[in-house]
C-alpha cells in the first residue's frame, strides 16, 4: 500500500500517534499540520463535498479562457460583418452585459461561492437552487434596467441593447452553473458550459451567416441562445432544485452583508476607471482612450488569467481556511500563483515590445502606433493588478467583506486621483505611467492591509478583521 493511502484504522492509528506525540492536529497549524497530513492523511468522508476534491485554479483559468474565447469570436465576427454605426450598437451592448455579469457575480455569486467553499464540515452549504434562484432574481431586475438603458439610447443602438437585455436572464444562468461547479468541487463542468457554449455560438453564427442576416441584434441573440444550452448541458448533471424567485430574494436578503459590499467595490473600481477615460478623452484627445484600449486588448491573455486566478484562489483559499482556521496558510496558498501571474504579465512585456510593426498593425490596425507607446506602463498595470488580486482573494476566502471595502474605497482615490492629473498634464502617455503608479501603489496597499488581516488573526483576533 502507498504511503498515505487512508484505511479502515487509520483513525485510531492517527489517534494513538496523536497521543504518543502529544500533537493535536485540529489547532495544528504550519508545516507540523502538513506533516501530520502527508504521513496519515484523514478520511474525507466527513467532509463538505467540495473539500474532498483538489485544486480549482487551472481548471477555473481554463474556463475563464474558454469563455473570453468566445466572447472574442463574438467580438470578431460583429466587427467584420457590421459597419461602424452597427458594430457600435455592440460595443454599448456589450458594456451593458459586462456592467450586468460583474455586478450579479459580485452581489451574488461571490457570495455564494464563498458561503459553499467556506462552509464546515459539519455544516450543509448552500445548494445550487439558492445560486439559481437568487440569478433569476438578479437577472430580471438587470434586464428590466438594459431595456430601459435601450429606450433611451438612439435609434442605431437601441435594437443591440434591447437584444442583450432580452438574453441577459440565458447569460447570468449559464454563469451560475459556471460558478455552481467551481463551489462545489465540479470544475470540469464549468468547462462542459463553456466548451458547449462556444460550440453552439460557432454553429449559430455559420447558420446566420449562410441565411444572409448580417445583424447585430441577431448575433447577440444567436449568442444568448448559445449561452443557454450550454448552461442546460452542464446543468442537467447537477444537483437541481425547484427555482423560486421569492427564495432567490430572500437568500441574496441573508448574504447582503457580503453581497452588497462586493457589488459596491466593483461598481466603485469600474466607475473609477470609465471616469478617468472619459477624463482621457476630453483633455487628450478622441484617440487617447482608444490606444488605451488597444493596449489592455493586447493583456487580454493576461487579463484571463488574473480573473480565473481571483475565482479559483477564492475557491481553494475557503476550502483551506474552512478546515484550518489559519489565515496564513490561506496567504501562503494565495503566494505562488500570484507571483508567477505578476511574472507572467512582467514577461509579457517583452514580447509586445518585441513584436514587429507589421505584426502589431495587424492586430490593432491603425491604433498599433498610439497603442505601442504605453505597451510597459499597461504591463507594469497588468502586473499590480494581479498581486491585487491575489491579495483580494485572501480577504474574499476569508469573507472579510468589510475590510475589503475599506481598502477598496482608499485604493480608489489613487486610482482615480493619479491618472487624471497624468492625462490632464501630459496626455495618453502620462496617463499610463499614472496608471501604473496608482496601481503599484494599490497593490503595495492590498498586500500591507492582507498581511495586517493575516498576523492580527493569527496573534488571536477574531477572523475577518484587521488592526
Amino acid at each position: 500500500m502507498a504511503l498515505g493511502a487512508p484505511t479502515s484504522s487509520s483513525a485510531t492509528v492517527r489517534s494513538a500517534l496523536r497521543r504518543a506525540l502529544r500533537i493535536d492536529r485540529d489547532v495544528a497549524v504550519g508545516p507540523a499540520a502538513e506533516a501530520f497530513d502527508t504521513l496519515l492523511p484523514r478520511s474525507q468522508d466527513h467532509l463538505n463535498p467540495s473539500h474532498k476534491r483538489g485544486g480549482s485554479l487551472p481548471w477555473v483559468v481554463l474556463s475563464q479562457g474558454v469563455s473570453s474565447g468566445g466572447n472574442l469570436l463574438l467580438t470578431i465576427v460583429c466587427a467584420r460583418q457590421l459597419g461602424r454605426v452597427g458594430f457600435g450598437g455592440i460595443a454599448v451592448a456589450f458594456t451593458v452585459y459586462l456592467l450586468a455579469l460583474g455586478t450579479v457575480r459580485a452581489a451574488v455569486l461571490d457570495p455564494y461561492l464563498i458561503r459553499v467553499s467556506g462552509a464546515a464540515d459539519d455544516v450543509e452549504p448552500p445548494r445550487p437552487r439558492d445560486a439559481y434562484s437568487s440569478v433569476l432574481v438578479a437577472a430580471l431586475v438587470a434586464s428590466l434596467l438594459a431595456f430601459g438603458i435601450g429606450a433611451i439610447t438612439s435609434d442605431a443602438i437601441r435594437p443591440a441593447v434591447w437584444a442583450i437585455a432580452a438574453m441577459l436572464p440565458a447569460l447570468l444562468f449559464e454563469d451560475a452553473v459556471r460558478y455552481v461547479a467551481f463551489s462545489r468541487g465540479t470544475p470540469h463542468l464549468a468547462i462542459v458550459a463553456d466548451g458547449t457554449w462556444a460550440a453552439t455560438e460557432v454553429v449559430g453564427f455559420a447558420v446566420l451567416l449562410v441565411a444572409g442576416v448580417a445583424s447585430g441584434p441577431a448575433f447577440l441573440l444567436a449568442w444568448g441562445a448559445a449561452a443557454a444550452v450550454g448552461g442546460i448541458a452542464a446543468g442537467a448533471t447537477m444537483e437541481r432544485g425547484r427555482v423560486s424567485a421569492r427564495h432567490g430574494g430572500r437568500w441574496i436578503r441573508a448574504n447582503a452583508d457580503l453581497g452588497g459590499r462586493f457589488a459596491s467595490e466593483y461598481l466603485l473600481t469600474q466607475g473609477t476607471g470609465y471616469a478617468t477615460l472619459v477624463a482621457l478623452g476630453m483633455f487628450g484627445g478622441a484617440a487617447a482612450p482608444g490606444a488605451i484600449s488597444g493596449a489592455q486588448t493586447l493583456y487580454g491573455p493576461m487579463s484571463v488569467i488574473t480573473l480565473g486566478m481571483l475565482t479559483g484562489l477564492t475557491v481553494d483559499g475557503a476550502r483551506v481556511y474552512a478546515r484550518t482556521g489559519d489565515l496564513a496558510r490561506v496567504r501562503r496558498h494565495v503566494l505562488r500563483p500570484t507571483m508567477i501571474a505578476a511574472a507572467s504579465s512582467l514577461a509579457f512585456i517583452v514580447v509586445l515590445v518585441l513584436v514587429p510593426e507589421t505584426l502589431g498593425r495587424a492586430v490593432l490596425g491603425r491604433t498599433w502606433a498610439s497603442s505601442k507607446r504605453v505597451i510597459v506602463p499597461m504591463g507594469l498595470q497588468s502586473a499590480a493588478l494581479a498581486v491585487v488580486m491575489g491579495s483580494v482573494a485572501v480577504f474574499r476566502a476569508t469573507a472579510a467583506a468589510r475590510e475589503s471595502l475599506r481598502v477598496r474605497l482608499f485604493v480608489a482615490a489613487f486610482a482615480l486621483v493619479l491618472p487624471l492629473v497624468g492625462g490632464i498634464l501630459g496626455g495618453v502617455t502620462w496617463y499610463a505611467w499614472c496608471l501604473a503608479g496608482s496601481s503599484t501603489i494599490g497593490c503595495l496597499i492590498w498586500v500591507v492591509a492582507a498581511r495586517r488581516l493575516t498576523v492580527v488573526s493569527v496573534a488571536g483576533a477574531t477572523p475577518g478583521g484587521t488592526a
